[in-house]
């Protein structure tokens, strides 16, 4: 295994993206009612996966370091929300403010 294969497995980034994934895997909108609130966390959902995809299809041989270091910049502020999922009165507004941010600085 290469020193960037390595550091790709090894990166801090891999563990909170798997928790990442697993929380929102088992994350559902309290109040089923609120039809945007399930509409948005499906969305994000449907976003992690789709970034997962991509991720999936990097080679870490050819990615620099500074990309696992941005995007372990951002997973960790996000997997700090997640819990805010659970209301999902505030779980609407969280989600579509969301989408007013860039992914990366």
């Amino acid at each position: 295994m290469s020193r960037w294969t390595e550091s790709f497995k090894s990166h801090p980034f891999q563990a909170e993206w798997n928790t990442l994934k697993s929380e929102l895997e088992s994350a559902h909108v309290d109040d089923q009612t609120v039809v945007t609130s399930v509409q948005e966390l499906a969305r994000l959902k449907r976003v992690v996966a789709f970034i997962d995809s991509i991720l999936f299809s990097i080679e870490p041989e050819l990615a620099p370091k500074a990309i696992w270091d941005t995007f372990h910049q951002q997973t960790t502020p996000c997997l700090a929300q997640v819990p805010i999922l659970r209301t999902a009165a505030i779980a609407g507004s969280w989600l579509a403010r969301g989408r007013d941010f860039p992914c990366s600085q």
